[in-house]
């Protein structure tokens, strides 16, 4: 998208009200001593508030340093404590690595393997789940 669109999409997302059933919500990852925007994480509540899904993106000049994996923990957390679901789903490409690494590193299991198609190219999704722990 333009960075105009982008802008505009931020501007509505600081109005957005967090975890309404069936919506995404958008956070941005920020770089921690500059404050610059890197990366961002959805997160969507399912209709029922059952279930629901994490993706992220972070630039690729800001990945393995663990920013990604603070900050997509402390937003899965934040959907634990915010909402009575049960599970959190993260649906990945199988060979973005990164992805796959970080969902395992917060403890998601895969439980699926499926063919998809993105951006108008077939490839292979993974899709993990992070069931809710008992406190």
């Amino acid at each position: 998208m333009s960075d105009e669109e982008a802008l505009a999409f931020l501007a509505g997302m600081e109005t957005s009200a967090f975890f309404q059933p069936g919506q995404w919500i958008q956070l941005g990852i920020a770089e921690p001593h500059t404050d610059i925007l890197i990366g961002d994480i959805g997160l969507h509540l399912s209709g029922d508030s059952q279930t629901g899904e994490a993706g992220f993106t972070l630039a690729p000049s800001a990945q393995g340093g663990g920013v990604a994996t603070a900050a997509v923990k402390e937003a899965l957390q934040l959907l634990f404590t915010a909402t009575p679901v049960s599970r959190i789903h993260g649906i990945t490409d199988a060979r973005n690595t990164p992805s796959v690494r970080l969902l395992e590193r917060l403890g998601f299991e895969s439980r699926e393997t499926r063919n998809a198609v993105f951006r108008g190219e077939d490839c292979v999704e993974r899709v993990f789940v992070l069931p809710r722990h008992p406190v």
